[in-house]
């Protein structure tokens, strides 16, 4: 076969649009929030409800808005990958094909409410039965993801009105304790097992959410003080994000309060019943139970946590973290009465 010179150029691919359609209609839920906002307590709790797949933790699911947030893909190229992802995703978790069966992590099917469904299903036929299962049944999936609601447009071009943000809150004392924990403020450039995007400053790399502060985290005189500021700039995003939607695209937004949820689950579950159309089953309570709700929190233990936060930042930061609480305290208020 001969190629004419003109299907042999390099085509201009600045025309070319990707482009995936949605096949299926029932709601797409996030759990969403900053890192250490509790997440992984209520995913189980949502799995509870009637035909909700497993919490997902699937990385692109954070990787795809961001590089669309830093213009390094098209809108186009965001939209059609985001629901590839999850058609893929909740694909496979109908026949168990890349689903976590290692008993020690807490996604982990193991340490799910319905283990055996996912073994039974590591059996089960794939093929066109199972997309016809998915139009039946509509199950919903679900995947933890951080910082979304900060960048959620894409995701609302991708999703439209099937998507649902479950957006995570907690105080910040207990956030910005759980990633100077964990290590974040000095971990991030050189850790092999941070499995996130940095930026090239200079010579020297930031975490991505440092895009236009970049000097200042740098300039951070101790892991503490960026952890601080690290919240204070993604919460002040979550916000800014949150009051860009329309009053249509408030009402596929709901705030859940770590505190209010696991000393008091009850209204919460109500209104996650209500937020995707699902009604509670019986597992429900086993994933209470599982997750330790309800649980007494001390006032004690945070105030022990302020106080090492305290020895370790300076004083600018202190009153960062202040302003937070203040912040946090008043929003809680606001949301839960």
């Amino acid at each position: 076969m001969t190629i004419s010179k003109t299907t042999s150029k390099e085509p201009d691919t600045k025309r070319v649009k990707l482009y995936r359609q949605n096949f299926y209609t029932q709601p797409v839920v996030l759990i969403d929030g900053i890192t250490r906002t509790g997440k992984t307590m209520l995913s189980p709790i949502l799995t509870s409800l009637e035909n909700v797949e497993l919490h997902r933790i699937e990385t692109n699911f954070d990787r795809i808005p961001r590089l669309y947030k830093l213009k390094k893909i098209t809108r186009d190229a965001a939209v059609a990958c985001l629901r590839l992802e999850m058609e893929t995703k909740l694909y496979e978790s109908m026949i168990s094909r890349s689903i976590n069966f290692r008993k020690s992590d807490n996604s982990g099917v193991f340490n799910q409410i319905k283990p055996f469904k996912y073994l039974k299903r590591l059996f089960a036929p794939e093929g066109d039965v199972v997309v016809e299962k998915i139009l039946k049944e509509k199950p919903i999936f679900q995947v933890q993801t951080h910082d979304i609601l900060g960048i959620n447009s894409i995701y609302f071009d991708a999703f439209g009105k099937s998507l649902r943000i479950i957006e995570m809150l907690r105080h910040p004392i207990d956030s910005i304790f759980g990633n100077c924990r964990r290590g974040y403020g000095k971990r991030e450039a050189d850790d092999p097992r941070i499995f996130s995007l940095n930026i090239l400053h200079g010579k020297k790399l930031v975490p991505w959410y440092c895009y236009g502060w970049e000097e200042e985290y740098l300039a951070c005189k101790s892991p503490t003080d960026k952890v601080i500021k690290m919240c204070a700039v993604r919460l002040q995003r979550m916000w800014e994000g949150y009051e860009s939607l329309s009053d249509e695209q408030k009402k596929q937004v709901l705030f859940i309060g770590f505190d209010t949820f696991a000393t008091n689950p009850e209204p919460d579950v109500v209104k996650m019943e209500n937020f995707i159309g699902r009604t509670r089953t019986g597992s429900l309570r086993k994933a209470l139970t599982k997750g330790r709700i309800p649980r007494i929190i001390k006032p004690e233990d945070r105030e022990k946590k302020e106080q090492d936060i305290r020895s370790k930042a300076s004083p600018e930061c202190i009153s960062i973290m202040e302003d937070l609480v203040e912040e946090y305290e008043k929003r809680i208020k606001h949301i839960y009465g």
